[in-house]
């Protein structure tokens, strides 16, 4: 393709196509003209630079210079910021380049209102990506904490109110939409939940990922990244857990739905030759974490002084892994040109038993657990453990948040939210 010169004439026809991909706008329903006017300010500042500078950029090395110079935000003294809203729509202005930004996307986030997925769209926003949020807002728990989630980036993505089991209404969006790239993090979770609803956690999480494959496939999109579970490893004696690892039985219908979506997605992969990343995630923390998981309802429970839950002897170990190296380890398999399908494990390759987890949870809260000791429950595994060589050395991967400081900084986002609850 012949490289796009930037100079002063092409700065109205940019402007014309950034009007007319209005509908890629998070602001699309209610066109501000004070947004026009700023596309405008922003071409005639990389005119005048190119002008001054007696520059002769192509359309991707003025990209590339441009998202570099934004990555410099990421410094450790300016990390705490976020990205302003000019900041953002200067790099979504460098989307009228069309196919010489390749790395700016529009990705369409499954859940994107949950734990990980609303961690996940803050991230995506920050490097300049245009986010489209597909969530149904569930009672699993209170809607309220997903719309306090997303609250600090709302006007800045499209939210898509909805239900996967529904195609139709997905195949709409797509079509709506125009994505370039979508993260599945959807689904129906948990492990106990499931056995008590099978049917529904098939249609969720199985028919689900299938009419979002299907309307990936019909609309052309050729990048798909699936968030699977350590669950799929079931009892597996062989530890740390290896993608490799020939896989027979699972626990639980959740897992078995799981195991199911990878297989979709593998033979999507094949018969469409779309790229799709499959991550094993393996149990994620940290702040707004669900309120149903063991780390968030233990600090919550001891907090209050209530009572907790110990399934069996407290001698079952968990692999934790904290939010951050989940989403930069999420962000990397976007970018993955590897295989055309692949599986990784994205964990923190350390675990720590039940009882050794309250024990801490006890020191960080500065209160001391009342445990209810109950019977093993039918479908939890006795241990999970990553090994994410794999993903360190395609994926980049790089944990660096041991649970020895993730913890407390999990209980310092609670502590916190527990006083800003208190003056409301």
């Amino acid at each position: 393709m012949e490289p796009v010169r930037v100079r002063s004439s092409l700065r109205g026809g940019c402007v014309r196509r950034i009007r007319a991909c209005n509908t890629h706008c998070a602001y699309a329903a209610t066109p501000d003209s004070s947004l026009d006017a700023a596309r405008e300010n922003i071409f005639a500042c990389l005119s005048h630079l190119c002008a001054r500078a007696k520059l002769d950029l192509s359309a991707a090395a003025l990209a590339q210079l441009l998202v570099g110079r934004i990555g410099a935000l990421r410094r450790p003294d300016l990390a705490a910021r976020r990205p302003t809203l000019a900041e953002i729509y200067f790099l979504r202005a460098l989307r009228a380049f069309h196919g010489s930004t390749s790395r700016l996307m529009r990705i369409l986030v499954t859940g994107g209102a949950g734990f990980i997925g609303s961690h996940l769209v803050e991230k995506l926003l920050g490097v300049g990506h245009e986010v489209v949020i597909l969530d149904d807002f569930n009672d699993f728990y209170d809607p309220r904490i997903k719309h306090a989630n997303i609250a600090g980036f709302a006007k800045e993505v499209t939210v898509c109110h909805g239900d996967l089991r529904e195609k139709d209404w997905v195949q709409t969006v797509f079509r709506r939409e125009k994505m370039d790239a979508v993260v599945h993090l959807a689904a129906r979770a948990g492990v106990r939940p499931s056995i008590q609803f099978p049917q529904l956690y098939y249609d969720t999480n199985v028919t689900g990922t299938l009419h979002l494959l299907e309307a990936a496939r019909v609309t052309g999109v050729k990048r798909f990244v699936f968030a699977s579970s350590s669950s799929v490893y079931g009892a597996s004696k062989t530890v740390p857990f290896s993608e490799e690892q020939h896989l027979t039985q699972t626990l639980s219908p959740y897992a078995a739905t799981k195991i199911g979506g990878e297989f979709l997605c593998s033979t999507y992969s094949h018969l469409y030759q779309m790229r799709v990343v499959a991550l094993r995630y393996f149990t994620v923390y940290g702040p707004r974490q669900r309120p149903d998981l063991a780390i968030h309802q233990f600090t919550r429970r001891i907090y209050a002084g209530q009572p907790i839950d110990q399934f069996g002897d407290g001698s079952t170990r968990r692999d934790y892994t904290y939010i951050d190296d989940i989403i930069q380890g999420t962000m990397a398999a976007l970018d993955y040109d590897g295989a055309m399908y692949d599986i990784f494990n994205l964990g923190e390759s350390q675990t720590i038993q039940l009882k050794e987890l309250i024990l801490a949870i006890e020191n960080a809260v500065g209160k001391k657990a009342r445990i209810n000791r109950q019977a093993e429950q039918p479908g939890d595994m006795p241990r999970t453990y990553a090994d994410i060589s794999k993903a360190r050395k395609l994926l980049g991967y790089n944990p660096t948040t041991k649970l020895s400081e993730g913890l407390p900084k999990f209980v310092e986002w609670f502590l916190r939210t527990q006083r800003t609850a208190c003056t409301d």
